[in-house]
């Protein structure tokens, strides 16, 4: 087995749902930075990465944590549970191959928005490149669509607006022994 957990092995055991190195090891990073359960939390990932964020948004909700927003670029998730508390707003490249691979469309909920955009990058590698989906997660910052203005006002208060004063961010490196 590869020290890389996000090898062939841990995307299929993310599309089967399953639980997986990286998921755990996002509760492991709440907890090493003092993330506390009263405190909101969003999770964000590309590909697998969004797969992950999906499945452990589910389980940290069910332990008691505010995961309250996702974001999921080029990530199968359309099969996915979502805990209803849980705001989710999905990026997809019509052209993208790795969004279908769990055969399902992503479903039109009260909690889940998806933005479908085209961006055609000549061979399946380049049209999952996670340039195509920043360029098309920054073109909707001022969109009028009613379904993104409410993940984006949903999301405005803990992450996006005035009331953030300051960040940080801390980089966990994530592999198999």
């Amino acid at each position: 087995m590869s020290h890389n957990p996000a090898d062939t092995a841990g995307n299929l055991h993310s599309v089967a749902g399953d639980a997986t190195a990286y998921q755990q090891a996002v509760e492991q990073a709440l907890a090493s930075v003092g993330a506390t359960p009263t405190q909101p939390v969003m999770l964000v990932g590309h590909s697998q990465g969004g797969m992950v964020a999906v499945q452990a948004a589910n389980d940290l909700v069910a332990r008691g944590y505010a995961v309250t927003h996702v974001v999921t670029a080029g990530s199968p998730v359309g099969s996915m549970p979502v805990a209803p508390s849980v705001q989710v707003l999905s990026f997809e490249n019509a052209v993208d191959l790795v969004p279908l691979l769990d055969g399902a469309d992503n479903p039109d909920t009260a909690n889940r928005t998806t933005v479908t955009f085209r961006s055609q990058g000549g061979e399946i590698g380049a049209n999952h490149d996670l340039g195509r989906y920043a360029t098309a997660a920054a073109s909707v910052k001022d969109s009028t669509d009613p379904s993104i203005s409410a993940w984006r006002d949903s999301a405005a208060a803990d992450f996006l607006g005035a009331k953030v004063t300051s960040s940080s961010m801390t980089v966990f490196t994530v592999s198999r022994t």
